[in-house]
């Protein structure tokens, strides 16, 4: 017999909720937790690396907005990939503010979106040197979770 799970915000059967919601759900939780530790960093120890191959404090709080930003692009369609990411904003601060508006912009392109549109494919990388279509809703699941 299969195990019904829950989920962990509502309670509910997550048999119960759509795709759409069951992301929703678990990205305010996950959104909120991290949002907790950046406000908590020290913001004058920015440049922190724990060794000196590490990315920063500020370069690590930036792939936060980038993997929002990615989402974004998966949920609107075609993912656009050209040269390097952008660089971070110089304070840490403003790293916050972009998280903050990009995690907000996330949300509303969600709203937005048609259940469909999650089973649909964009294309990604899918290993070294390789792209291949994958869908929405793995990709979006892999910019939360990894």
């Amino acid at each position: 017999m299969a195990q019904i799970t829950t989920n962990p915000t509502t309670s509910t059967p997550a048999t119960a909720l759509g795709p759409k919601q069951q992301f929703a759900d678990v990205y305010a939780q996950e959104h909120a937790t991290t949002l907790k530790v950046l406000r908590a960093f020290h913001q004058e120890r920015a440049s922190y690396k724990p060794h000196e191959r590490s990315s920063s404090a500020l370069q690590l709080a930036w792939t936060f907005v980038m993997g929002n930003n990615l989402a974004q692009a998966a949920l609107r369609g075609p993912i656009k990939i050209e040269g390097q990411m952008p660089p971070p904003p110089p304070t840490f601060a403003d790293v916050l503010s972009a998280y903050q508006a990009s995690a907000k912009e996330l949300m509303a392109t969600l709203e937005r979106t048609s259940d469909s549109r999650l089973d649909e494919t964009v294309r990604f990388f899918t290993g070294l040197g390789q792209m291949g279509d994958v869908p929405v809703r793995e990709l979006l699941w892999f910019t939360l979770m990894d």
